[in-house]
């Protein structure tokens, strides 16, 4: 387990970054995908605790709370192979700090174990390596997080643009179809993590959006969970100089970990 010790940071209560800026490109780059629209008809599934608190403070296990963890794609054949290996290996890093805080947690994918992911020899974007990836639904990721249940949702992406000099860091929470947050405190939680993002990654701007207001849609896993919620895009990979860090660097795959968590331990102190 590759835990290195962030933990003070709660106790110290580390002030956040400035808050997200206001849009001010296209979201037509965004490679998260859609969920169901219930502009149509009024109903989807997870609604129903819409507006709720973010779930239990303790369970019986003994643990603070349960977090759910998806590292995105693939979700079809060949989708976004190199991506889903590197969103693995940030949830795995995510995953030692959560545990090490009292944390249960659950990810939706079990295809490359965390050994294996960073063995030294591991080629990211070998196509040995992106054979051991398993196609996952999006029905079944969000069923898994629902049945278990988690009291909290974190889906983990990077993303990728036509325009190799775009690169920012970007958090998506759900909305209703009135363009209101589901979960109340997800709007807060989606921007705090955008500022540890902000600071921690090679870009250069920051964004925060409700999923409708930033596609015209709702995403899927937002949608259909049924506890508050993230989705975050770290950074964009179609970047030249983003792709060789993210590709070479564990250290900096570590940091990325290191601010979705300490967003994540302020935001639930808080």
């Amino acid at each position: 387990m590759r835990l290195r010790s962030v933990l003070v940071w709660i106790a110290l209560g580390t002030a956040i970054a400035a808050s997200a800026c206001s849009a001010t490109e296209t979201q037509s780059g965004l490679d998260c995908d859609p969920g169901s629209d219930s502009d149509s008809d009024g109903d989807t599934d997870g609604e129903a605790d819409a507006g709720s608190d973010s779930g239990a403070d303790t369970d019986t296990d003994g643990f603070i709370a349960n977090v759910c963890l998806d590292p995105g794609h693939p979700s079809s054949d060949g989708d976004k192979l190199w991506e889903s290996i590197i969103n693995r290996k940030v949830g795995f890093y995510l995953e030692d700090l959560l545990r090490a805080a009292g944390y249960d947690v659950l990810q939706t994918t079990d295809d490359i174990d965390e050994e294996t992911i960073f063995a030294d020899d591991f080629d990211n974007e070998g196509p040995a390596e992106q054979a051991m990836l398993v196609v996952t639904s999006l029905e079944s990721r969000t069923d898994d997080c629902n049945a278990w249940p988690a009291d909290y949702f974190i889906s983990i992406h990077h993303n990728a643009v036509t325009d190799t000099s775009v690169n920012y860091t970007l958090t998506i929470y759900g909305e209703d179809s009135g363009y209101e947050p589901w979960f109340t405190g997800a709007l807060d939680w989606a921007s705090i993590t955008t500022d540890y993002l902000y600071d921690a990654m090679n870009v250069d701007g920051y964004q925060t959006w409700g999923d409708r207001s930033a596609l015209g849609y709702g995403l899927w896993v937002l949608q259909n969970t049924e506890m508050i919620g993230i989705l975050t895009e770290g950074s964009f990979y179609s970047n030249p100089d983003e792709y060789g860090l993210l590709n070479t660097s564990n250290d900096y795959l570590y940091g990325e970990a290191e601010a979705i968590f300490a967003a994540f331990a302020e935001f639930t102190a808080g």
